[in-house]
């Protein structure tokens, strides 16, 4: 068979296919001394890719001696002796260099031309051990540069001779490079034929050149790659480039697994003329990784899952912490898995990517990650329970459902501003009281800054409180807000400034105050009216002394006496307001951020111990919130400022509600708690907030007193125009002596010696309430066990004020 055509095709491909792929090739002469020794070797010629690679110009390189080139760290050249044992043996040899200044390493293949020439490649391998990325650059570049060159060529047509003459010259030295190259070359026609293959590729696989030209590559691969190549075959040809693996058979009959990196050239319309792929045979190395990896990803003993699988779903290894999801699947090592999974598996093992699975086993959640290894012929999966990790999402999803419905149902508006690069603070969250007291929608809030919310001279004392917040961490002070429709409202704000998600952030609590802003108005014009009332007293007195000379010393005392009188009410009033604005502003002011941020924190808590410390904070803040509220209330009543608001109300239905809200109480302690109501009551005029209080203090207490296994019982019913309602216990008791202090305000807090110690304030609201109601309650106790009732009337009409009650 002739096959010089095949060498002449070679030459003129030669020079094209290195100048693609390889990094550096040089042609050398090797130097002597007068005793015939190499001391050194000269660079005859070089390529492009190799000068561009090294930042170098033809001139700085043409006719330098290695040793020089070396010694100026301008170029890495292969050693001396490696030449001269290639130049003397005269047969080609590979090697590896290793470059220090960069901790890479280079791939190089010399082979003798003539005595004392030689010719070498070399590339850089580095990432070769990671991944075959580094070939198809190498392979990208050399195409760029053959298709400048090839422009550059068109443009110097006048040079046509010179270029065609120095083809010819390096045609021979690539045709002996490619005859010696040590990785395998092929080319392919558009239909998939070989038209070229290198000697390095006929010794890989064991085959003579005429068994190869003209026979499609797929008659060399494996039956079941057969596919895969008419599958990728065209892709290769759209996108010009391609890097894969195939399995190919040898003339021996053994496999050979192979590295496939390939371009495409094209001709100057753009059609294609031939490929050019490099191949790599990476068995051993496959081999020798595949055994790493498979004593390194099934370890005998782990405490997590995990299994190797076939793409027929047999199930080839587990270790003992599958045992549960075995059990699910009704299977075992040796077996195969259920349908379903045999499916799932063999599309997984041919799409060649991980998947990402979540099942149940009897009450326990696993999380399933499934790699396809195809070098092994096996799939890997690996699983990791997340039944706590649910069960704590549940959970943080409930609490910040409850921290968002506190957030939105406080009573003072509240913002979170952020502040930005520029100083200027936006909006970030606000609650429901806010939104509605400014009147703006949720998207409107969020996109205002400090000043859209403030007048003018309100926003300049903004300034001042930012100020005493980088100092301290928190200010009060008084702003004017504007409200979307333009109307001002003065307010108290408490600002705490802290950090969230890396941002600048600050907390304001905002209280209306237009309330208090008009009684102390309020306040003022009853001051002023009452020295105008005492100045016309002091003046009638004044006359009435005049005429009434034998009065005098008793009219002086009355004078004085009234004076001193409407001094000390003054002042008690004064005090009075004032001790009720501090109790408000020293106690509900810090609980209210204190609410929000624990809702915050619970929201950014992710693990132990922040979780557990936000409910801490959180059950605090509640506590502190309830005898808060017992105190103001009991103030209230005190000045005669808490008032009812009417409205029938069924207590069947509210009984109901508030036992099924505290049943879980009683159950958690172990009580016997039973509730004995009629089918229907009449209903009563009253305010149902104030009602359902009453009924839960009555129940916390009878709760807390009786010990565990004790009972506890609720009861109404209707006696001549008159509801009773009556909590039964059979808890520990009440002393006589203690029974008659029980219902005034404060009468436990010197009662140390009892573990259920407090401020004695629930009771005595209870009476408030009852009485406002037009009603009654009283306490028994005969020994062991209480009973606690009150009367509500049916008819009659509440009394609505705390004056009426005490006249009443």
């Amino acid at each position: 068979m002739n096959t010089e055509p095949n060498n002449d095709s070679s030459d003129n491909q030669a020079p094209g296919l290195f100048g693609r792929s390889l990094i550096g090739f040089i042609r050398g002469r090797v130097m002597y001394d007068k005793s015939s020794a190499p001391i050194d070797y000269e660079i005859v010629d070089v390529n492009d890719a190799l000068l561009s690679y090294a930042g170098l110009a033809r001139e700085e390189v043409i006719g330098r001696s290695a040793s020089t080139l070396c010694g100026q760290r301008k170029l890495a050249l292969p050693p001396l002796d490696f030449i001269t044992k290639t130049v003397a043996s005269g047969e080609p040899r590979i090697s590896e260099l290793f470059l220090e200044s960069s901790n890479g390493r280079l791939s190089i293949a010399a082979c003798r031309l003539s005595p004392g020439e030689f010719n070498a490649i070399f590339e850089d391998i580095t990432g070769r051990k990671l991944a075959s990325e580094k070939l198809e650059a190498v392979v990208d570049e050399r195409t760029r540069q053959l298709r400048t060159a090839n422009q550059q060529l068109a443009a110097r047509t006048a040079e046509k001779d010179k270029i065609e003459t120095q083809l010819r010259n390096y045609q021979v030295h690539f045709r002996s490079l490619y005859e010696k190259l040590p990785i395998g070359y092929q080319s392919l026609d558009a239909e998939g034929f070989i038209l070229e293959v290198n000697p390095a590729w006929l010794n890989a696989l064991g085959y003579e050149q005429d068994e190869v030209i003209g026979h499609r590559f797929c008659d060399f691969l494996i039956p079941e790659q057969v596919p895969l190549f008419v599958e990728r075959f065209p892709l290769f040809k759209k996108r010009g480039e391609i890097q894969t693996e195939f399995t190919m058979h040898r003339k021996n009959g053994t496999h050979a697994l192979i590295s496939l990196t390939g371009r495409i050239d094209y001709d100057s319309e753009g059609a294609f003329t031939k490929s050019h792929c490099f191949l790599l045979d990476i068995t051993e190395q496959r081999r020798n990784e595949a055994e790493k990896n498979r004593s390194a990803s099934l370890p005998p003993v782990n405490p997590n899952p995990v299994m190797q699988l076939s793409p027929q779903g047999k199930i080839i290894f587990a270790n003992n912490a599958s045992l549960p999801i075995l059990q699910y699947w009704n299977t075992s090592v040796g077996g195969t898995l259920p349908d379903y999974w045999k499916s799932q598996i063999n599309e997984i093992f041919s799409r060649g990517n991980m998947e990402d699975y979540e099942i149940e086993c009897g009450g326990r959640f696993f999380d399933l990650k499934i790699f396809p290894n195809p070098e092994l012929g096996v799939l890997n999966l690996y699983a990791l329970e997340v039944t706590n990790k649910k069960q704590i999402a549940r959970e943080l999803a409930i609490s910040e459902a409850n921290y968002r419905m506190i957030f939105d149902n406080a009573s003072d508006a509240m913002i979170l501003w952020e502040i930005q690069d520029d100083g200027v603070y936006r909006v970030r969250e606000a609650n429901l009281t806010a939104l509605e007291r400014y009147g703006y929608t949720k998207e409107e809030m969020l996109k205002l800054n400090g000043s859209d919310l403030n007048t003018p001279e309100s926003f300049s004392r903004t300034l001042a409180a930012g100020e005493q917040m980088n100092k301290t961490g928190y200010a009060v002070y008084e702003l004017t807000h504007k409200t979307k429709a333009g109307r001002f409202i003065p307010s108290e704000v408490y600002g705490h400034t802290f950090e969230l998600e890396g941002k600048r952030v600050v907390m304001s609590v905002i209280r209306d105050i237009s309330e208090r802003k008009r009684v102390e108005a309020e306040r003022a014009r009853y001051q002023a009216e009452l020295e105008v009332k005492v100045e016309e007293r002091t003046a009638a007195l004044s006359a009435e002394i005049a005429s009434r000379q034998k009065a005098e010393e008793a009219l002086q005392s009355l004078y004085e006496r009234e004076r001193s009188l409407s001094q000390a009410l003054k002042r008690q009033i004064d005090e009075r307001i004032f001790f009720t604005r501090a109790l408000v502003h020293e106690l509900k002011t810090p609980l209210t951020p204190l609410l929000g941020s624990s809702e915050i924190m619970a929201k950014l808590a992710q693990e132990e111990p922040l979780i557990g410390l936000s409910r801490n904070i959180r059950s605090g803040a509640l506590q502190l919130q309830q005898r808060i509220d017992q105190m103001l209330d009991l103030a209230k009543s005190e000045v005669g400022l808490l008032k009812l608001k009417l409205r029938p109300v069924d207590l069947v239905e509210l009984i109901k509600d508030v036992a099924m809200y505290t049943t879980p109480v009683s159950e958690k302690k172990g009580l016997v708690f039973s509730i004995n109501l009629p089918g229907a009551l009449p209903r009563i005029q009253g305010e149902k907030e104030q009602l359902n209080r009453v009924l839960l203090n009555l129940l916390d207490n009878a709760f807390k007193y009786t010990p565990r296994g004790g009972q506890v019982s609720i009861s109404a019913r209707r006696e001549k125009g008159k509801i009773i309602v009556e909590v039964t216990d059979t808890g520990i008791g009440i002393s006589p002596e203690k029974l008659n202090r029980l219902f005034v305000p404060y009468s436990r807090v010197s009662d140390d010696d009892s573990e259920f110690a407090g401020l004695g304030l629930g009771l005595a609201l209870c009476k408030t309430i009852i009485n406002l109601h037009g009603g009654q309650i009283w306490i028994e106790s005969p020994g062991r066990g209480t009973t606690v009732g009150f009367t509500l009337p049916v008819r009659a009409k509440a009394l609505t004020t705390v004056k009426e009650a005490l006249e009443q």
